[in-house]
């Protein structure tokens, strides 16, 4: 009988292991993940690029129309990693109540990394203002 409940036991103690690792570790590393990957792409898209690029006739692109293309470029990959914390966040409700418990708020990041998004590559304080809260939700920078 002890070794039957000693299995059953073994049992139930991987089960919760298996949930654990499953529902709470891998979304709270994805999230860190897409954290990780804002950042970067912060960084990245500070810089400019110094290529000249030519289209699929050969003629030089101009700097405006690179840089139309670099900025659509750089928007689109930051909303879509804060959609991405979004739905991680509406999804994995035991992650994100595991993440609050850390000061994370993984919606309200993704949403202020899609505004700062949308404002990136604007002029004057409104961009930068979109831009910090992004960094402050995301805990890039202290608020």
């Amino acid at each position: 009988m002890a070794i039957f409940f000693g299995l059953i036991g073994t049992a139930l103690v991987g089960a919760a292991g298996w949930f654990a690792t499953s529902f709470v570790a891998a979304p709270i590393r994805a999230f860190f993940d897409l954290r990780k990957d804002a950042r970067r792409q912060f960084l990245v898209f500070d810089e400019r690029e110094t290529q000249v690029p030519f289209n699929e006739h050969g003629i030089e692109v101009s700097a405006q129309q690179r840089a139309d293309t670099y900025l659509a470029a750089a928007k689109r990959e930051l909303r879509e990693t804060g959609a991405k914390i979004v739905a991680l966040g509406e999804s994995e409700q035991i992650a994100a109540q595991v993440l609050k418990l850390f000061g994370y708020d993984a919606i309200l990041a993704g949403e202020n990394l899609m505004i700062a998004a949308e404002t990136l590559g604007a002029w004057g304080p409104e961009g930068q203002a979109a831009r910090k809260q992004a960094e402050i939700t995301l805990r890039l920078r202290k608020g």
